[in-house]
C-alpha cells in the first residue's frame, strides 16, 4: 500500500456534498422612505392572527413554567388557521406577481414573515413585563395584597423570559416547517429552476431562537458544546476553528487557507459599540457578529462564502471509519460514505486525517470538559436542577474539594440537594477515568460535527439577520401611504385585503401662482370690519378648487400669497389620446383659468373699492415621478419643478418698478438678462423674470407641449412687436371639451438697469402662454384666413 498517499483536491471535493448557498440580494428591492430600509407591508389580518397566536403560546408557556394550567391553550384549530393564513400569503403573492422575479419576491416575503414573528415574540415578552410592573405598582398603591405575587411573576419573567421566547418560536418554526416541506416546497420548485435564493437552514436556524446567542445558557439549549464558553470564555471557538482548518488546509478554498496562515485574522469587536438599523428588535444580530468575529475572518461570514465544510454531514462521513462509531446520533443516512472511501488508500488517508485532527483538538484542551458538555443534560435531569458545567468540570478534575463544592452549590439561584449532587459528581468522575481511548475519540468526532454545524448556523444567522435588518415592516397608515405613494412599498396581503389601485406616475407638471396684493386687501377688509378669510375663500380659493376636477389638477398647498398645483401623467396612459397624458397642456389651461378667476375677483374688488389682485404664474415640467412626504395625512410633493415654477411666477422688483414692459401689446411676461450695472445690482442672477398677470412656460415644458399637442406655427404682428412667433393648438380637458392654447416664443433681451437692449448673445428664448384675449382673437383670425381651425 502506498504510504502517505492523499487524494487530489478534485477527487476529494468530488465526494463532498455542496451546501446550499445564499444568493438572495435584498439590495435589488430598492430603498424605502427612510433611504435605508426596504419597505414591506404584511397583511394586517395575518399580523393580527399571528399576534393572537403568539400571545396564547406565551401565556401557555408562562403558565407551564410555574406549573399552572394555562388559561388559554393553543389548539390544533388555532395552529391550522395560522398555517393556512401563512401559506395563503405565498399563494396570493405568486398570483399577483407571476414573473421572473417570483423566487426573489417570495424569498423577501419569507424574510419579512420571519422578522415579523421574531418581533411579535419579543414585543409580547416586553408587554408582559410592562403589564406586570404596572399592575404591581397599582396593587401596591391600592394595598390589594397582590403586589408580592406580581413581583414574583416579574422575577420569573425576567429570569425565564429567554427560554419562554425560545419555546414559543420553536413551536412556530415547527408549524412553518410543515408547510415548507409540503405546499410551499412545491411552490418553490415551481418558480425556481436555479435553486432557492435562501437556504432552508437559514430560515429555521436554532441560532435565531436565542434572544442573545452570546448567552451560553441560551445557545447551549440547541448546541451542547456552547457550554464551553461558560464564564464568557469564547477562546474555545477560535481554538476549535484553528484545529479543524489547519488539519484540512489542503482541501479548503483560498479564504480558508489564508485564515489558517493568519493573513485574514478575525476581528475583535467586543470592545466596539455597534449601531444597528433594527429598531431594537433584532438583538441577536450584534451578538451573532461578535461570536463570529472572535474566531472567523470577516470576509467569510460577511460575504456569505461557503464550501464543503459548511455541510457538517461531509465531515461526519469522512471521520466515520469502519472500526469506529460516529457517536453523534442524528440521521445515519447522512453518514453513508462513497464506495471509493473504503479502498485501502482512502481508509489510511481518513484514519491519518482523523488522528491529526484529534491530536490538535486535545492539544487545544478539548478533553474532559468537552465530554462533559454531552453529559450535562442527563446530569441536570438526574439532579432536577440546573448545574453549571464549570462546577462539574472542576470537581471531576480534582480542583474542587467537597467543602468548596458545597460553597459553590450554595451560591446557585436554585435549590440543589447537596448530598445527591455529590454522589452524582463522584459517579461522573469515575466514569471519566474509565473512558477508553476510542470512546473519547468518538466524542471528538461528535464534537467536530457539532462545531461545524454551529459554525455554519452562525454564518447563516448573520446573513439572515443582515437581510432582515434591511427590512422595515411598515405598520402605521402614514408610513404605508407615504411609501406606497413613492412606489417603494412591497405589499403582501390576502385577497380579502384588496390593494388600493395606485397609478404610478411617470411625469408631472407644476403650476405656481404668485398672488400679489392680498396683504393690502386683507388690511382693508379688517379696517372695514369684514372677514378676509371668507372673502378669499368665496371669491378666489373656492372657484380655483372647482377648476381642479376639470383639468385633473391636485392642489399641493395654499400659503397666503401662493397657490401651487400639480398635474400628473401616469404609466398606464395610452399615448396622447389620453387627456391625462397631457400634463403640460392641462397645466397651461389651468393657469389661464386661474387668471380668469382673478380677473373676476378684481371686478368685484373695483366695485367695492378694494385693491386689485395681481398674479404671476409659472409652469414647469419634470419627466420623472415626483416624491412625496406626508404631514398628518397631507401629501407634500418634493420636486425641482416647484422651484422652477416659483422662479417663473416671480416679478423682479427692479424690473417691475423701473418702467420696463414686455415689447408688444397683450404680452404680460418675459425673461431678461441683466448686463453691466444691472448684473452687479442683481447679485449675478443669470435671468430675471417680469410677470404681471402672465404665464411663463419653462423651456423643457414647451418641448413636452410640442409632444402632447399638434402645434401650428405662425407669425403675428401686434402693436410694438411686428414679428411675434406663436404656436397654437387644441387639447381636451377631462370632460372632453376642446380648448385652444397659444404660446409665444421670444428672444431673451438684455437689460442694463434702465432700458431693454438687444437680444441675449447666447440666443436664448422664453415662452409665454397667451392670456390676453385680443391676442387670442388675432391668432384665430390669422388661422381662419388660411383655412385653419
Amino acid at each position: 500500500m502506498e504510504r502517505n498517499w492523499r487524494p487530489s483536491l478534485s477527487a476529494f471535493l468530488a465526494a463532498m456534498r455542496e451546501p446550499p448557498s445564499w444568493t438572495f440580494d435584498v439590495e435589488g428591492f430598492g430603498v424605502g422612505i427612510d433611504n435605508v430600509h426596504v419597505d414591506v407591508h404584511l397583511s394586517p389580518r395575518f399580523r393580527e392572527l399571528a399576534g393572537i397566536t403568539v400571545r396564547k403560546l406565551f401565556a401557555e408557556e408562562m403558565a407551564a413554567t410555574v406549573g399552572q394550567t394555562p388559561a388559554q391553550a393553543v389548539g390544533a384549530e388555532d395552529l391550522e388557521r395560522f398555517r393556512r393564513h401563512y401559506s395563503h400569503l405565498f399563494e396570493q403573492t405568486l398570483e399577483r406577481h407571476a414573473s421572473a422575479q417570483s423566487a426573489e419576491l417570495l424569498a423577501l416575503l419569507q424574510l419579512a414573515l420571519l422578522r415579523c414573528l421574531l418581533e411579535l415574540v419579543m414585543r409580547e415578552h416586553r408587554s408582559q413585563l410592562d403589564e406586570c410592573q404596572r399592575a404591581g405598582q397599582q396593587s401596591l398603591a391600592a394595598g390589594t395584597g397582590r403586589s408580592l405575587a406580581l413581583h414574583e411573576k416579574l422575577v420569573l419573567l425576567k429570569r425565564n423570559g429567554a427560554s419562554i421566547n425560545r419555546r414559543v418560536l420553536k413551536l412556530l418554526f415547527r408549524q412553518l416547517r410543515k408547510l415548507e416541506s409540503g405546499l410551499l416546497g412545491k411552490l418553490r420548485a415551481a418558480v425556481s429552476t436555479d435553486g432557492w435564493p435562501l437556504p432552508m437552514p437559514a430560515l429555521f436556524n436554532p441560532v435565531l431562537l436565542a434572544t442573545d446567542p452570546g448567552n451560553v445558557d441560551e445557545l447551549s439549549q440547541d448546541y451542547l458544546i456552547a457550554a464551553l464558553g461558560e464564564g464568557g470564555d469564547g477562546s474555545w471557538l477560535a481554538l476549535a476553528n484553528q484545529a479543524v482548518l489547519s488539519t484540512l488546509v489542503d482541501y479548503l478554498p483560498e479564504y480558508g487557507r489564508r485564515q489558517v496562515l493568519g493573513d485574514l485574522a478575525p476581528q475583535q469587536l467586543a470592545e466596539r459599540a455597534h449601531e444597528r438599523h433594527d429598531q431594537g428588535i433584532l438583538r441577536g444580530f450584534l451578538a451573532t457578529e461578535l461570536l463570529l468575529s472572535s474566531f472567523m475572518a470577516p470576509a467569510e461570514y460577511q460575504e456569505g462564502r461557503t464550501c464543503w465544510l459548511d455541510e457538517p454531514a461531509n465531515m461526519r462521513r469522512l471521520l466515520q471509519l469502519p472500526d469506529t462509531d460516529a457517536g453523534g446520533g442524528g440521521d445515519s443516512s447522512l453518514l453513508l460514505a462513497p464506495v471509493q472511501w473504503s479502498s485501502p488508500r482512502w481508509l489510511e488517508f481518513r484514519r491519518g486525517l482523523r488522528e491529526r485532527l484529534h491530536r490538535r483538538l486535545l492539544h487545544a484542551g478539548f478533553n474532559d470538559r468537552m465530554v462533559l458538555c454531552y453529559w450535562m443534560p442527563a446530569l441536570r435531569a438526574q439532579l432536577g436542577a440546573p448545574l453549571p458545567l464549570s462546577v462539574v468540570a472542576d470537581y471531576c478534575a480534582g480542583s474542587l474539594s467537597r467543602r468548596r463544592l458545597g460553597e459553590r452549590l450554595a451560591t446557585l439561584d436554585t435549590q440543589v440537594d447537596r448530598a445527591e449532587a455529590l454522589r452524582m459528581l463522584e459517579r461522573c468522575q469515575v466514569a471519566l477515568r474509565r473512558l477508553g481511548g476510542e470512546e473519547r475519540a468518538s466524542y471528538l468526532d461528535r464534537f467536530v460535527g457539532d462545531f461545524l454545524a454551529l459554525r455554519r448556523d452562525l454564518k447563516l444567522a448573520y446573513k439572515t439577520y443582515q437581510a432582515m435588518d434591511r427590512l422595515r415592516l411598515a405598520e402605521s397608515s402614514d408610513e404605508v401611504t407615504l411609501s406606497r405613494a413613492n412606489g417603494s412599498l412591497w405589499e403582501f396581503v390576502s385577497h380579502a385585503e384588496t390593494l388600493p389601485q395606485v397609478r404610478r406616475m411617470r411625469a408631472h407638471a407644476v403650476v405656481k401662482a404668485d398672488i400679489r396684493g392680498s396683504t393690502r386687501i386683507t388690511d382693508e377688509l379688517v379696517s372695514r370690519g369684514l372677514n378676509p378669510a371668507s372673502h378669499f375663500s368665496l371669491n378666489l380659493f373656492d372657484p380655483v378648487n372647482r377648476l381642479l376636477a376639470e383639468l385633473g389638477a391636485e392642489k399641493l398647498f395654499v400659503e397666503g400669497d401662493a397657490v401651487i398645483l400639480a398635474l400628473y401623467a401616469y404609466e398606464d396612459d395610452s399615448g396622447n389620446d389620453s387627456t391625462t397624458a397631457m400634463p403640460v397642456a392641462r397645466a397651461c389651461g389651468m393657469a389661464r383659468s386661474i387668471l380668469r378667476v382673478v380677473a373676476m375677483q378684481n371686478v368685484l374688488n373695483r366695485r367695492h373699492g378694494l385693491p386689485e389682485l395681481e398674479l404671476g404664474l409659472g409652469v414647469a415640467y419634470s419627466p420623472r415621478e415626483p416624491h412625496f412626504l406626508y404631514d398628518d395625512g397631507r401629501r407634500i410633493m418634493i420636486s425641482g419643478a416647484i422651484n422652477t415654477a416659483d422662479r417663473l411666477s416671480a416679478c423682479n422688483a427692479a424690473l417691475r418698478y423701473g418702467g420696463v414692459h414686455p415689447p408688444g401689446s397683450g404680452h404680460r411676461a418675459m425673461l431678461v438678462k441683466p448686463t453691466g450695472p444691472a448684473a452687479t445690482a442683481t447679485g449675478g442672477e443669470e435671468l430675471l423674470s417680469w410677470n404681471v398677470n402672465g404665464i411663463l412656460l419653462e423651456q423643457q415644458a414647451f418641448f413636452q407641449l410640442q409632444r402632447e399637442m399638434a402645434l401650428r406655427q405662425t407669425l403675428l404682428a401686434v402693436p410694438g412687436d411686428d414679428n411675434g412667433l406663436y404656436f397654437v393648438g387644441r387639447y381636451k380637458d377631462l370632460a372632453g371639451r376642446s380648448r385652444r392654447l397659444a404660446v409665444r416664443c421670444a428672444r431673451v433681451l438684455t437689460w442694463d438697469g434702465s432700458r431693454l437692449g438687444p437680444p441675449d448673445t447666447e440666443h436664448r428664448h422664453y415662452f409665454e402662454v397667451i392670456a390676453d384675449e385680443s391676442v387670442m382673437a388675432g391668432l384665430r383670425q390669422e388661422f381662419a384666413a388660411v383655412g385653419g381651425g
